[in-house]
């Protein structure tokens, strides 16, 4: 019974790969009418279009990723929907705009589309995304205004070592070398990019390092006072945050399924997808 499963299983792959079946496949999967089981390990290594609201975009699909797998079969619907669309109504307004622990560039993309006339900085150490980060940059032509940064973000200047697991989007910097790690140049925000630049949006995920990203950063926050979405992990640094952010004139909103909400405090148990939006109060 097993074997046959597994049989049947690998048929399902191979023929859904097929470039016809796999376009209905994936139109039909966007609207709830094909089930995860059948797509899993469905190999996709091409250029595609994604919609988030009536702005368009390129992105090329790797599957191996886990969420190019999401983006490709599901959409923007599976994949932390609110926050993006946050990002992308505050992307519209924004002069500049940075993008710290970019990945393929799923953001950048996303402000480029929203804004034709943003100005956009992302930063991603890891070598094989950094790649896959340019790549996007280039299918969609915004070269002129996206600068890609091969560099990790931190609180000061220098090199560290930066954990690769499987799932490349945790990927992380750490304290100790390991066989799965690299050393990565590290530098500050306010160091790499002009602060005389109008910089409206900031947006942090770099798994637990969001911190030392925004310490880094104070001499941009102090002129700028740009709107910041960031990720908070459970048992991250919340209150290094709120304390850092709070005397700036920071109120924070916790990104919910329904959309932002105003929070009080800043804890790491409101959201299912730990998202979070920092706004000035002036």
């Amino acid at each position: 019974m097993t074997g046959s499963l597994l049989r049947s299983f690998g048929l399902r792959r191979r023929y859904l790969a097929l470039p016809g079946i796999k376009q209905f496949a994936r139109m039909l999967s966007q609207r709830g009418l094909v089930s995860d089981f059948l797509l899993r390990g469905v190999p996709i290594d091409e250029p595609g279009n994604l919609t988030l609201d009536e702005h368009a975009l390129r992105y090329w699909f790797d599957t191996e990723q886990g969420l190019d797998y999401f983006l490709y079969w599901r959409g923007f619907k599976a994949w932390e929907y609110q926050s993006v669309s946050s990002f992308s109504r505050l992307a519209r307004s924004a002069r500049t705009v940075i993008d710290v622990g970019a990945n393929t560039g799923v953001y950048s993309l996303i402000a480029a589309a929203a804004n034709p006339n943003a100005r956009i900085h992302a930063f991603e150490p890891t070598p094989s995304t950094y790649k896959s980060l340019i790549r996007n940059v280039a299918l969609n032509g915004i070269e002129v205004r996206c600068q890609p940064y091969q560099i990790a973000l931190s609180n000061s200047i220098g090199s560290a070592n930066f954990d690769l697991p499987a799932d490349l989007t945790m990927a992380r910097m750490i304290g100790t070398a390991t066989p799965t790690s690299i050393e990565v140049p590290v530098s500050t925000l306010d160091t790499v990019v002009d602060i005389t630049e109008p910089i409206d949006l900031i947006k942090i995920d770099v798994e637990g390092f969001e911190d030392l990203v925004l310490e880094g950063a104070t001499g941009i926050l102090r002129q700028w006072k740009p709107a910041i979405l960031f990720e908070l992990l459970p048992g991250g640094p919340a209150e290094r945050i709120e304390n850092l952010l709070g005397p700036l004139g920071y109120r924070f909103q916790c990104i919910l399924g329904s959309g932002p909400v105003d929070i009080e405090r800043l804890t790491d148990e409101h959201a299912p997808h730990n998202n979070f939006l920092a706004l000035s109060r002036q």
